[in-house]
């Protein structure tokens, strides 16, 4: 994964942590192998997985982009990632 876009990801699932969550001081983590879940033909989305001293067990968010530039947040009930399932059990 190019580093710019994972760095990317990861500030927006942090953002959106601190902001509609209310976490304080959350950290984020992707997998560098991850790929994009493709919504119709232009809309680009990848699982990150968000940790906060408030929570028992890291939540899993989705991170959306579409080529307008709109980025979507948003918690994600139903992780596609094994990796993610794994830890956020």
């Amino acid at each position: 994964m190019n580093p710019d876009l994972k760095a990317f990801l990861l500030d927006q699932a942090i953002k959106w942590a601190g902001s509609v969550r209310g976490m304080r001081r959350p950290t984020a983590t992707i997998d560098g192998d991850a790929t994009a879940e493709v919504y119709g033909e232009n809309v680009l989305a990848w699982e990150v997985l968000v940790s906060s001293i408030e929570i028992e067990r890291p939540i899993t968010v989705e991170v959306a982009i579409d080529p307008d530039g709109y980025v979507g947040v948003g918690l994600l009930d139903n992780p596609r990632s094994a990796t993610q399932r794994s830890l956020s059990e």
